[in-house]
């Protein structure tokens, strides 16, 4: 699966396609920063299949903003974007109405593909491996996309065992 196909296949999990692209834009920005306790723990511990999966999540959100600019991260790409600045970027536009430039999201996108792509590269996981088994586990936890990403947001609902067999490889 290519970085393309994978940003195609993601489009039908995300919560706010349909919404102001602002608040695609944070919930992206948000969202990704928000999986790196989730990733820490799980180098902490070890868990290829956790990191794995925890990987393909920071993929799910840089999908997000790739798609409001329809840039494919590059890892070649000189200079980024730090964690405060794309906090500000995210604020500015969100609530201030400052549409940050399309260099700025591509600038912020490369910044974190870059990061995330490094871990999976340390603990030697193809990245289409990452993508193959996000999209799966995303397909399952919304029962082959009859559920909206909103819908599979509350714990109860999610089958935490059958999400770490796909992310196991079973």
């Amino acid at each position: 699966m290519t970085w393309k196909e994978f940003t195609a296949a993601t489009e039908k999990f995300e919560l706010t396609r349909n919404d102001a692209r602002s608040l695609r834009f944070t919930h992206a920005y948000l969202g990704y920063c928000s999986e790196f306790g989730e990733l820490e723990t799980a180098v902490d511990t070890n868990n290829l299949s956790n990191i794995k999966e925890e990987l393909g999540d920071q993929f799910w959100y840089i999908a997000i903003l790739s798609r409001l600019t329809d840039h494919e991260p590059d890892l070649s790409a000189e200079g980024g974007v730090s964690q405060a600045e794309g906090a500000n970027l995210a604020k500015r536009w969100l609530i201030g109405n400052k549409t940050p430039s399309e260099a700025a999201i591509n600038a912020l996108a490369d910044t974190m593909f870059k990061n995330s792509v490094r871990v999976a590269m340390h603990f030697k996981i193809p990245i289409e491996e990452i993508y193959e088994s996000n999209i799966a586990k995303l397909t399952a936890r919304s029962a082959g996309a009859t559920k909206s990403y909103a819908e599979t947001l509350d714990e109860a609902d999610r089958d935490r065992a059958a999400e770490a067999k796909i992310m196991e490889g079973k």
